[in-house]
């Protein structure tokens, strides 16, 4: 149930219960009967009227007993009150001014929620006497003679007052029972939200409602609410401030409360609390900016999604490399890995940061070659709100600060301007960074994983790259091998990438020309696997469902392969070296001789199974419609 709604029921069952109470007491306090509720004789309850003929104040009537005010000379009544009978007794009491007054009285047991009350009825014989007239002197006969006529009425109005009590009894019971709900409800949904709650006044004053602020600081929630406390005070915060003055709500401000082991840093949003006090009131809801930051990275894809069981390879080096990059998972060191572009880089890094105990932690990667050269401080550690033309107004935390806990991977490392590695140097080393446009020092930490497809000790030669930054990223390296060195899994990688596109019909390679995977495994692949990737998704949105032939491949791929490779058919050489064959001429050869092939192969089983069609088109293992049209392609007549 929403909170708002449970909160608004609450106060509109209570004002509705109020209401009737007031009602019922206003009725009690205007009936001329004296009426009081006694617990152990001591005055729990007395009506108005009655007040006004004992004249005792209500803070007198909570230190008498109802037996102190009875005269000496009716002290029976001791045995009605103590038996509760529910008989009529004549009885003369004393009043604060010493007058005396005849009553005749009524008692009975009242229970109320299993307690045992007395209730009292009383009626002041003198002024009913007086209203008709008669002589002032009243005798106790006269009002026994007069209580034995109205002895029904009275009746009546006890039993209407008993049953009204007990109705009220009832209500404020269920009542009663509802606030427990209702609390109960309330308790549950503070213990378990994932925000720390507390209430704070303009005095200062600060109480906690739920524990989640132990859960945020470690133990440290008196901590917290002395620095509440003191910013409420010292009027060290503008939007606390403003809430407790002005009433004036806020949300999403980021505060950061010292501490002695590192400061806790927390978004927190707050709102008034209406109530009729003098004393402005608020509530604010406390959160663990790790948790808003690890909600943020999951949205915006800050996760790894690769593991070592992803990286396909039977190449004993690459092997070797996996097992090497899992080793250096384990630890904390920072780590640069080389290989060429396309190569796969970034899923080294991905499988490292799933398999380190980093893995719950987010995972950022920065392309330090597609940064502009002004925005990579901003971008890297962030800025402070004002810091330049066109900044947020409340600052934006940098790369670093959202990979804490975590791992960031600096990709094209090699790219970084040089002022900007003087400052990764100095959060490599001192584990903190400062907002550009900022001076306060914010702690990260995150392990750094680097790559690059350049040289990087060349680079400190001709003086591109800082040498001691060099060292201080070259911890522990990996080498990934580029595609024309590991050609093994040229073929694996095609059968993957296949059935990524769903086309696992021809990951047998049975509708793939002989041709074309011979092409594709003597092709250097100089964008190495991302290129394969890319010419595979070529291949299959052009082939159509039917057979990859040597057409379907990228001319590119021709040109090299026919520059480097010599094709020997029939004892003659035909190589784009040695004869100037154009590509197209290439494949018009390669269609021809093929079919010649396809030819000879039909004669040949047509000879072999005496012309019979169904024994001839099972050999070639197509249909029988099929080898009748190639028949007539060919013009091939049946023996």
């Amino acid at each position: 149930m929403n909170k708002d709604i449970l909160e608004d029921k609450i106060k509109d069952y209570i004002d509705m219960e109020v209401f009737k109470l007031k009602d019922i007491n206003e009725l009690i306090n205007n009936i001329p009967i004296m009426i009081c509720v006694l617990n152990k004789g001591k005055f729990v309850y007395i009506n108005s009227y009655f007040k006004s003929i004992l004249k005792y104040s209500k803070y007198e009537l909570n230190k008498i007993r109802f037996m102190e005010l009875v005269h000496k000379d009716y002290m029976d009544i001791i045995e009605n009150y103590q038996k509760c009978t529910g008989k009529y007794s004549n009885i003369k009491i004393i009043n604060k001014k010493g007058q005396e007054l005849c009553l005749y009285l009524y008692m009975n047991k009242l229970k109320i929620e299993n307690k045992e009350f007395t209730l009292v009825l009383a009626f002041n014989a003198k002024d009913f006497y007086l209203q008709r007239g008669k002589s002032q002197t009243v005798k106790t006969e006269y009002c026994e003679n007069m209580f034995d006529n109205k002895g029904m009425e009275l009746e009546k109005i006890k039993q209407k007052f008993e049953t009204e009590i007990k109705k009220k009894s009832d209500q404020l019971i269920n009542v009663n029972k509802n606030l427990i709900l209702t609390n109960n409800y309330l308790t549950n949904i503070l213990k378990n939200i994932s925000e720390a709650v507390i209430i704070i006044d303009e005095l200062g004053n600060c109480n906690s409602l739920n524990n989640i602020l132990d859960k945020i600081c470690n133990n440290c929630e008196d901590k917290i609410e002395k620095h509440f406390s003191k910013l409420v005070i010292e009027e060290k915060n503008y939007y606390i401030n403003k809430l407790l003055k002005n009433k004036k709500s806020f949300h999403n401000v980021e505060i950061i409360i010292p501490n002695e082991l590192r400061d806790i840093r927390c978004i927190i949003s707050g709102s008034p609390i209406e109530q009729e006090e003098n004393i402005s009131k608020a509530v604010i809801i406390i959160r663990d900016i790790k948790e808003i930051r690890d909600l943020v990275n999951r949205f915006n894809g800050y996760q790894a999604r690769f593991d070592f069981e992803d990286i396909i390879t039977k190449n004993k080096k690459m092997l070797e490399a996996i097992q090497s990059a899992k080793n250096i998972a384990l630890g904390e060191g920072n780590v640069l890995i080389y290989g060429e572009s396309g190569t796969g880089k970034e899923m080294f890094a991905q499988a490292i940061h799933n398999y380190s105990n980093r893995s719950e932690g987010p995972f950022i990667a920065v392309n330090c070659g597609a940064l502009p050269r002004e925005l990579v401080g901003s971008e890297l550690f962030g800025y402070a709100g004002g810091a330049f033309t066109g900044a947020k107004k409340e600052g934006n935390p940098g790369k670093f600060e959202l990979a804490s806990g975590g791992t960031i991977f600096l990709d094209e490392i090699g790219d970084m301007p040089i002022e900007q590695q003087v400052a990764l140097l100095r959060v490599i080393q001192e584990r903190t960074v400062t907002r550009i446009g900022g001076s306060r020092i914010i702690p990260v930490n995150a392990r750094i994983i680097c790559a690059t497809n350049k040289d990087l000790f060349q680079e400190v030669r001709k003086g591109n790259f800082r040498e001691d930054l060099y060292y201080r990223l070259n911890v522990m390296s990996i080498r990934i091998l580029p595609l024309r060195e590991r050609r093994e899994d040229i073929l694996e990688l095609i059968k993957y990438f296949l059935r990524k596109q769903k086309y696992s019909e021809y990951d047998s390679f049975e509708k793939i020309n002989k041709d074309v995977i011979d092409c594709l495994v003597r092709y250097d692949w100089h964008g190495n696997v991302r290129e394969l990737e890319n010419i595979v998704e070529r291949i299959l949105n052009i082939i159509d469902r039917e057979n990859i032939c040597i057409e379907h491949l990228p001319e590119n791929i021709y040109n090299e392969v026919l520059n480097n490779e010599i094709i020997k058919d029939n004892n003659r050489k035909i190589g784009f070296l040695d004869e100037s064959i154009s590509i197209h001429e290439f494949v018009k050869y390669k269609k021809t001789k093929q079919e010649e092939e396809e030819i000879n192969s039909i004669i040949k089983l047509i000879r072999k199974h005496n012309g019979n069609i169904s024994k001839i088109a099972k050999d070639m293992k197509i249909s029988r419609s099929t080898l009748y049209r190639k028949m007539k392609k060919y013009k091939i007549n049946n023996i």
